[in-house]
């Protein structure tokens, strides 16, 4: 594969990319033009869109004309956008991929040179999907069949005296950078995706970071000191307000679903 028929294919998917998300933007803009009470709340929630949840929405738009963005008032009194809330948990899962692959330990890597054929067929399927009309339905599912399985690698780095080959590792690390280039879809860095997507969701359910910080560092004092039982406790009451905490040898992080 030329470099030149990589950017020919990037180059179609943003076209593609492009007419459905001025769909979706000649779709509201009737209503960003009426009384503030109508506009205004829909332009605050339109301005929190993620343009990766934007784009994986577009991607899923076969007809351009067919495009209807339905939204509806939260209890928070806030406009939400069902489907580009479930595309940020898909663009979400992407970023998350990479941070998994990237945190397993150089002790859990192994020589092995067999790769998944699940994770080494990812480009030739887009390819397929891509080159001549564009089939962006076996793209996408290409890409999530993909990412099911760069996870499952990670999921294996953290089972008890897990290991995973090199070469798999690679090629899953690759795949990203391919699903990145073709697709569009993990450019940013991930903390900044991440941090920004954690942070509205926390907002919207009235919850301080640093508390939740806070929290995480009690409970880290608590493992040390081998006091489990507290540990279990602020995890489960963390858990209870909506805050999953992801442990890895790297310390502990957390998010909102």
């Amino acid at each position: 594969m030329t470099e030149e028929t990589e950017q020919a294919r990037a180059n179609a998917v943003d076209a593609y990319v492009r007419t459905r998300v001025e769909a979706v933007e000649r779709q509201l803009r009737p209503y960003l033009a009426d009384s503030e009470d109508v506009a205004g709340p829909i332009r605050a929630a339109w301005q929190d869109v993620e343009p990766e949840a934007l784009r994986w929405l577009a991607l899923e738009l076969s007809d351009p004309g067919a495009c209807e963005l339905d939204w509806e008032l939260g209890d928070d009194d806030c406009v939400r956008f069902p489907a580009l809330e479930d595309a940020e948990r898909r663009v979400e899962y992407v970023h998350n991929t990479r941070v998994r692959l990237d945190a397993i330990a150089a002790s859990r890597i192994g020589d092995d040179d067999d790769v998944p054929e699940e994770l080494a067929e990812l480009p030739r399927r887009l390819a397929a999907s891509l080159d001549g009309a564009l089939d962006m339905p076996r793209a996408l599912e290409a890409a999530t069949d993909f990412l099911k399985h760069a996870n499952e690698l990670a999921e294996r780095a953290k089972a008890k005296r897990g290991e995973v080959g090199k070469a798999a590792l690679q090629s899953a690390r690759s795949g990203l950078d391919t699903v990145r280039d073709t697709l569009g879809l993990g450019r940013e860095q991930p903390a900044a995706f991440l941090g920004r997507v954690r942070s509205r969701r926390a907002a919207r359910a009235g919850l301080s970071e640093a508390e939740v910080q806070a929290r995480i560092d009690e409970r880290v004092e608590a493992r040390a000191r081998r006091d489990f039982a507290r540990a279990d406790a602020i995890r489960d009451a963390l858990a209870q307000r909506g805050v999953e905490l992801m442990d890895s040898p790297r310390g502990t992080t957390w998010r909102i679903p």
